[in-house]
């Protein structure tokens, strides 16, 4: 009796387990496909945790890893999703040729939970949502170049504030600016502004400081995303014009 209430507990477990899980796949230039799962659980942190992150022991050619704390990982733990959730990759190409980068599959992710992943050498940003991405890489060893980004989202029409712990958002519909202040104690360096199709539409660089203003006046009606960099940390925010 002891025995069977244990495993019926279990089963309860694993089928009530609500925790979101991304499984991003990676397929190499000589056929292989790397599989990495990234689960929300307030119990990890952004750091390297025992129990919930897996080392990459393996040494294949063509590889994708999260890279934590300068180490490879296939398996990684993030205690939440903020405007800061931005997760860098190590990619090891040994062979020259295409490879894709695309979700495998989604558990508990809610549709309008978004997944960007922005490459830092062209400044684009792609929405793995929408498709998988395709591109040529040379022999070498990419780290921090591409970056997974789950934003969130500020719908500027009829939100005139928002608030979280790092970053406070304020729109003002007369001056037609953002106007972002920074909790964080990491100085704001650069501000870039893409469409929803991934191309670069403003870049602004900044005196590093604790608010700044952001014109958004020449921008039409549409969906972007804002991107903060300082101190080798990211800030993302996806906005809408309506």
């Amino acid at each position: 009796m002891i025995l069977l209430c244990a495993v019926t507990t279990m089963s309860h477990a694993q089928a009530t387990d609500d925790r979101m899980k991304f499984r991003i796949g990676f397929d190499s230039p000589d056929g292989y496909h790397r599989q990495l799962l990234l689960t929300v659980d307030d119990r990890s942190t952004f750091g390297a945790d025992w129990g919930f992150d897996g080392a990459n022991l393996d040494n294949f050619d063509n590889d994708m890893s999260w890279l934590i704390e300068d180490a490879e990982y296939i398996i990684q733990g993030i205690p939440s999703i903020d405007a800061s959730t931005a997760l860098p990759l190590s990619i090891r190409i040994q062979d020259r040729g295409i490879i894709t980068i695309g979700i495998d599959s989604l558990e508990n992710v809610p549709n309008d939970v978004e997944l960007l992943l922005i490459d830092s050498t062209s400044g684009t940003t792609h929405d793995l949502r929408s498709e998988g991405i395709q591109m040529d890489l040379d022999i070498g060893t990419y780290d921090n170049r591409f970056t997974l980004v789950i934003p969130d989202e500020l719908t500027l029409s009829n939100t005139d504030f928002e608030h979280n712990s790092e970053v406070d958002v304020v729109y003002s519909k007369h001056q037609k600016t953002l106007k972002l202040f920074n909790n964080t104690g990491t100085a704001i360096e650069n501000v870039q502004v893409y469409n929803i199709a991934g191309q670069e539409v403003k870049t602004q660089k900044v005196d590093p400081s604790v608010s700044l203003d952001i014109s958004v006046d020449n921008l039409t009606s549409g969906a972007y995303i804002l991107r903060a960099k300082g101190d080798n940390r990211m800030f993302t925010k996806k906005f809408v014009i309506n």
